[in-house]
């Protein structure tokens, strides 16, 4: 059921059928919020979990949550036990809000990065040996963000980590 939610969200954002419900969100909150959901797998992990988010963003609160718990779930998986992810949220000298998650889990090729947030795309490695997923997450992530007139970004290095950033623009 979860995937199907998942395909019908993609199949309403391709065919603009979603509506923004714009509300100006405590991040710090939030994240704390997604954080805690995860508490039992961090505590499992020994993950050092870092949230630093001292400002708010007119967004969609649940399409807000939904984008950013699917990058700290991808955080969470991807990072060895014993590492470390860093959640934060600034205020840009354009007055646009990003959001980071940023983890020292195993990274990903540079070759693969263009594809990352293809839909169905799903990295056949070593890195994914045993984890699961659908290859559609971090699609929904990018539809959520142009929703939102916004973007994503990644950065990673294997061996190093990963670093994904959402740009959400000013409230008008």
């Amino acid at each position: 059921s979860l995937l199907i939610d998942r395909l019908l969200f993609l199949a309403r954002a391709d065919n603009n059928l979603l509506e923004l419900e714009l509300e100006n969100i405590d991040i710090q909150k939030e994240l704390d919020d997604i954080v805690e959901s995860y508490f039992e797998e961090i505590l499992k992990k020994n993950i050092t979990v870092t949230v630093v988010a001292a400002v708010s963003v007119m967004a969609d609160p649940v399409f807000f949550c939904r984008a950013v718990d699917n990058l700290f779930g991808n955080a969470l998986k991807f990072t060895k036990e014993g590492g470390n992810i860093t959640l934060t949220a600034l205020k840009k000298d354009n007055n646009c809000v990003e959001i980071s998650v940023s983890d020292s889990g195993c990274g990903i090729e540079s070759e693969l990065l263009l594809k990352i947030f293809d839909r169905y795309f799903w990295v056949e490695s070593a890195r994914t040996k045993g984890k699961k997923g659908t290859g559609i997450g971090l699609d929904i992530v990018k539809a959520i963000m142009k929703l939102h007139g916004g973007s994503v970004a990644i950065r990673s290095e294997p061996g190093k980590g990963t670093e994904i950033t959402l740009q959400f623009p000013a409230a008008a």
